[in-house]
């Protein structure tokens, strides 16, 4: 038993006490250590099989308990993984009839301050994997693209820069805008529209070229112009379709499974 497990459960505890408890002695443990066999840890916890059980299930949704079955199974530990966290915030902004327009606004703020930190980050190693990735994406010719491909190139830098940011609060802000973009609307600024595409990768390798010059101030700049310019895209297009309320995704499963990988 590791030291600081907790080796008995109060008698009568509540499965959802229990899962408070054991919340605590898995945040300790690394992701894939093996927490304990099913028989073992009623013993040691002194609860009921089913008291267990349903402990586990909400450790499970919580990702930080995977339960095995079968001759090797047990408890193991695990992680929540971003995309996970995407995916659950794709619902929620799904139902809240979230556009394009809102997402916009909100990354405006948080990738200034991103690629203001990005700027200053010394990690060479992560300087270098952006360089390479900024001589990609200058290279590429998304005019001959379905647009999503652009779309999948700036979240791959975007998501790039927040690691280089070490800021996990805003990397995780980041990476939810983004990822939800496509999940959570149908409005679509680029397709058919390489003239947009080309004026906003333009921006978007000066910016780069800006965070790798160490000048957060010119990055910061360039990142506002792009915002501005996607903006107006909105509104031009609005300008030309009649409102017809929300456009949504047929499904919530449609939502998710247009989020993309960052």
């Amino acid at each position: 038993m590791a030291k600081g497990q907790i080796k008995t459960a109060p008698r009568g505890i509540s499965a959802k006490r229990l899962a408070h408890t054991l919340r605590k002695e898995l945040m300790a443990l690394e992701s894939g250590t093996f927490f304990g066999f099913e028989d073992d840890l009623l013993v040691r916890l002194n609860v009921s099989r089913p008291t267990l059980r349903q402990a586990a299930r909400v450790l499970e949704h919580d990702q930080l308990l995977s339960v095995r079955r079968g001759p090797h199974g047990g408890y193991y530990v695990t992680r929540p993984d971003v995309q996970s966290v995407i995916n659950a915030a794709t619902l929620y902004l799904y139902e809240r009839g979230t556009r394009l327009r809102d997402l916009v606004a909100a990354a405006r703020g948080c990738v200034a301050t991103l690629v203001r930190c990005a700027a200053e980050s010394h990690d060479e190693g992560a300087r270098a994997e952006l360089r390479q990735l900024l001589e990609v994406y200058a290279s590429t010719d998304f005019a001959k693209l379905p647009h999503i491909e652009f779309l999948r190139a700036e979240s791959a830098i975007v998501a790039l820069l927040g690691r280089m940011a070490h800021n996990a609060p805003l990397e995780l802000v980041i990476q939810i805008l983004y990822g939800c973009g496509l999940g959570v609307t149908t409005d679509k600024i680029f397709e058919g529209r390489p003239d947009r595409i080309e004026a906003c990768a333009q921006l978007r390798v000066r910016a780069v070229e800006a965070v790798l010059a160490h000048d957060g101030e010119l990055a910061e700049l360039l990142n506002s112009r792009a915002s501005d310019l996607r903006r107006s895209y909105l509104e031009e297009d609005d300008q030309h379709v009649p409102p017809s309320g929300v456009d949504r995704p047929q499904s919530m499963a449609a939502a998710v499974m247009d989020v993309p990988v960052l």
